[in-house]
């Protein structure tokens, strides 16, 4: 269950704590991936970079209907940056694949994706990508 690896309530920050970053990979290491794996298992695999100073997992401390949460949802916001596409590596902040968004919110330890890359993240096959790249 997602929720229940979190020992404290987190909230997104500029400078995280070795506490809210162990928590929010924690977070992700609860939420199945389609290759197998858990998602933080994927980014890791796949060589995407979690942005952990701008990341978050946070109880909804109220009632959230843009979101779809209610009090007590779990809510895991990431921003990640991808490795460059063939061609690109001398420069990997030049490719279009950088401060990526995925949101997911966890209720009754269901994970729910509320975003198109925590869709794929979650629910996609290998590759992620394509097998030149991302191919996880």
């Amino acid at each position: 269950m997602v929720a229940a690896c979190l020992g404290l309530a987190l909230g997104p920050s500029m400078a995280a704590t070795k506490g809210e970053t162990a928590a929010l990979i924690a977070a992700l290491k609860a939420i199945p991936a389609a290759n197998g794996g858990s998602v933080y298992a994927r980014l890791s695999a796949c060589g995407i970079r979690l942005e952990t100073e701008t990341s978050y997992a946070e109880l909804a401390h109220f009632d959230m209907p843009e979101f779809d949460a209610i009090k007590g949802d779990l809510i895991v916001d990431i921003l990640m940056d991808f490795p460059p596409l063939p061609g690109d590596e001398a420069d990997a902040r030049r490719g279009k694949y950088h401060d990526i968004h995925a949101l997911w919110i966890v209720r009754d330890g269901v994970p729910r994706p509320q975003s198109g890359w925590a869709g794929s993240l979650q629910n996609k096959p290998s590759p992620l990508g394509s097998p030149s790249w991302l191919d996880c």
